[in-house]
Order: structure tokens, then C-alpha cells, then sequence
């Protein structure tokens, strides 16, 4: 409520799922009636109701808008996209705060809905919350049943997909072994290579910037202070943090 209709009139204001936004896995909480459920986080994130004319898959967490006035389409992505399926005691399957997931349908909607942009002189600003494996540090400390760690479920079909964004290619991408798995296919051929300005995180709580498989990855600081975050001290200046992020598109 802090954000939603109290900024400037012309200020968007779009939530990008995080790991921490559930309560899942946290304080023992881990059911649907001592967590935020999908439907009540879609509730508090008011996704049904498109506030800002944005474009969502449905009421989904993930979605786009268009600034024609700068050529730019701002598109935002769940990194949480795990499996809501309860077990049989009741909790549930996934563990929100650990593990990152992009699953088909939303790898599928980015290829042939978000990324097919009005024409060839708009650039896209891609947010989502969780950064790529190996990019600024270890993004999850969850194990499968070999003891092997799991960053992000899927990341490499997102990084195909963006990458042929950029070099104008088409493909198909099926992956049936995969805890979700992926069958899509994208077509960016006879285009002109599309402008990736960056892919926007959060969750490591510390700023960065790096080229990453062809892609800008940019990462930026928690607004939220704690005793592990480098040269932020409580009570001082350093303990707030915020971004003005600043696009030249001719460049």
C-alpha cells in the first residue's frame, strides 16, 4: 500500500516475485494457512487488475509494458516459478527459498509474447529477481538427492531464448528430463538482432555488473540492511539503498 496509487501519477509500480515474499520455508512455516498462498500474494501484487494498462499472462507474476514515447518494453519475470503442490502431510513441495525455477509456460510467453516487440527500434529492460547461475554468487544452497546444489532450474533455455533474441535465430527447445520440463519453440529469424539493455536482479544484496553469455546481467543492492551486507552500517545514511536506472538508447 506504501507504493500502489501514492507515487506520482505517472510512477508504474510493478512487484517482481522474490524468495522471501511467500513466508515459504521460513520460521518453519511451510502450509498454505501459515504462508502467503499464490492466489493471496496475486491478491496483495493486485495482478488481476492490470493498474498500469501492463500485460500479463493471464493474473500471472511475470509481465510487460510498453514506453513508446522512449521505444522501450520493460518486461519482468517470476524466478520463483516452482510447483504450488502440497504434499501429502500437507506443506508444501517446493522450497521458495531456495530454489529458482523457470518453468515452460512463462519461457514460452517470454519467447513468442514478450519478446515479440511492436518493431525493430524498441530495446528491452528484462527484471526478475533471482540473477543467473555464475553470475553474482551462489543463488540457492538447495541439493537434489545426489548432494548436487540446484541455482536455478531451467536458466539455460532462458539464456537461449535471449540470446537468439540478440542473433536473430529460431529453435526449438525440448527438455523432457528436467524437474520442469520444456518443450517451445521461438522464431527470431529475419529480424534485425534485438537489444537486450539488460537483465535486471536482485537477491545477492550487493551491486554488480558483468557480461554474461552475451547478456548484461546487472545486479542491485537490497533496500534492506543487515549485518552481512558490505559497507552499510544501521542508523547512518548507508543503511537505505535504492536505484535510478539511466537508458541511452542511441547508445
Amino acid at each position: 500500500s506504501t507504493l500502489f496509487e501514492r507515487t506520482n501519477v505517472n510512477a508504474d509500480v510493478f512487484f517482481v516475485f522474490g524468495n522471501h515474499d511467500s513466508g515459504i520455508n521460513q520460521g518453519g512455516n511451510n502450509t498454505p494457512q501459515t504462508v502467503l498462498t499464490e492466489n493471496e500474494i496475486k491478491q496483495f501484487y493486485r495482478t488481476p487488475q492490470n493498474l498500469y494498462g501492463e500485460t500479463r499472462n493471464g493474473d500471472s507474476l511475470y509481465g510487460y509494458k510498453d514506453y513508446p514515447d522512449n521505444k522501450v518494453r520493460m518486461i519482468w519475470l517470476n524466478s520463483f516459478d516452482l510447483s504450488w503442490d502440497l504434499n501429502t502431510d500437507g506443506t508444501y513441495k517446493s522450497n521458495f527459498l531456495q530454489q529458482s525455477a523457470y518453468q515452460n509456460e512463462q519461457l514460452n510467453w517470454f519467447a513468442n509474447i514478450a519478446l515479440n516487440i511492436p518493431d525493430d527500434s524498441y530495446q528491452v529492460m528484462t527484471f526478475t529477481h533471482a540473477p543467473l547461475p555464475n553470475t553474482f554468487g551462489n543463488i540457492s544452497t538447495a541439493t537434489d538427492v545426489n548432494g548436487n546444489v540446484i541455482q536455478q532450474y531451467n536458466s539455460d533455455a532462458l539464456i537461449e531464448i535471449i540470446n537468439a533474441f540478440q542473433n536473430s535465430k529460431s529453435g526449438t527447445i525440448n527438455n523432457g528430463a528436467s524437474v520442469y520440463p520444456i518443450n517451445l519453440s521461438y522464431n527470431f529469424s529475419g529480424k534485425p538482432g534485438g537489444i537486450i539493455v539488460g537483465l535486471f536482479s536482485g537477491h545477492i544484496h550487493a551491486d554488480g555488473i558483468m557480461t554474461y553469455k552475451g547478456i548484461n546481467c546487472i545486479e542491485t543492492a537490497s533496500s534492506l540492511c543487515f549485518s552481512g551486507d558490505k559497507d552499510r552500517v544501521v542508523n547512518t545514511l548507508s543503511e537505505d539503498c535504492w536505484d535510478i536506472i539511466s537508458v541511452d538508447t542511441k547508445k
